[in-house]
């Protein structure tokens, strides 16, 4: 009796297997498009160095399974976290993308520039921007999420929030009021001294 217990829960877990199967794989790979060092400055007993790195992601998505949409559209964000620690997207984009069984296919988000300063003296080091993660995601004609990934995993929420903001439609500027008109001579109004 045991045995068949057992049998048929291992029957059922692999069933449960088959469902929760991945539809898509989505992979990223940061690159690196070119990187400046300026010249050095001498600030006091320190040298400092102005440094600038273009980098970009590399999105690889490959679709698993027959039943699953050919035709996706693929959103990417990429946070940056500025060298003052302020956090805020970076670039932002939307694609559509033809994904044949089992094939993989790549698209690249623009280039995103960093920029750092090193310095020597007293003490060595270098501050810079940093790319804080990514969030991918896959839906179908719908608008439905079909697959979806964010690197790291830490930051899931602020990039859930980043992407939210990101789609969000933006209200056009109202324009400014117009200003009236200066009077000759200019804002403050000047009056003429009296003469003693």
């Amino acid at each position: 009796m045991k045995w068949a217990i057992w049998l048929c829960a291992g029957w059922l877990g692999g069933v449960s297997c088959v469902l929760g199967a991945e539809a898509y794989e989505i992979k990223g790979v940061r690159r690196t498009a070119g990187t400046q060092r300026g010249n050095v400055q001498s600030v006091g007993r320190m040298e400092t160095r102005a440094t600038e790195q273009s980098v970009y992601y590399e999105f690889s998505f490959r679709r698993l399974q027959a039943a699953s949409p050919e035709q996706v559209t693929a959103r990417w964000l990429l946070l940056l976290e500025a060298s003052g620690g302020a956090v805020l997207p970076a670039v932002h984009a939307r694609e559509t993308v033809q994904l044949p069984l089992g094939q993989i296919v790549k698209v690249e988000t623009e280039p995103v520039t960093l920029l750092g300063r090193e310095f020597q003296g007293r003490r060595t080091g270098q501050v810079a921007d940093q790319i804080a993660g990514y969030a991918v995601r896959l839906l179908d004609e719908n608008g439905v999420v079909v697959a979806e990934k964010y690197e790291p995993k830490s930051q899931q929420r602020a990039l859930e929030q980043a992407l939210v903001e990101a789609e969000r439609p933006k209200l056009p500027r109202a324009p400014d009021a117009p200003k009236p008109p200066l009077p000759p001579g200019g804002w403050p109004l000047r009056r003429p001294r009296p003469r003693r």
